[in-house]
């Protein structure tokens, strides 16, 4: 077992030089290769940055809406119906991000 899992880091590390000896070759050449090497190893690159603002303020709504929903019922109503209202809470916040989703433009 140990011996393959030194064959896939020999391997990987074979594929990773011959990247970067592709890229230095590019760039010997005269090329732009810039936003290779952010390409082929950032996955956060494609990614808007007003996608990854939403998905954030929303998963901060979603913890923080059902506490301050149940907290307060839970001082109003009692154990029970909290619960229920923070749960309904979260439904809604996931609610709100799937439209949101929808909503947003390619």
């Amino acid at each position: 077992m140990s011996e393959t899992i030194r064959q896939r880091k020999d391997t990987n590390k074979d594929d990773a030089n011959k990247q970067v000896n592709d890229i230095v070759d590019d760039t010997s050449k005269g090329k732009d290769t810039s936003d290779t090497i952010i390409s082929k190893n950032s996955v956060y690159s494609k990614i808007p940055g007003n996608v990854l603002l939403k998905l954030i303020v929303f998963s901060i709504m979603a913890i923080t809406v059902p506490l301050m929903t149940f907290f307060y019922g839970l001082e109003t109503y009692g154990s029970t119906v909290s619960g229920i209202m923070a749960a309904c809470s979260a439904n809604v916040v996931l609610v709100m991000y799937i439209v949101v989703a929808f909503l947003e433009e390619d």
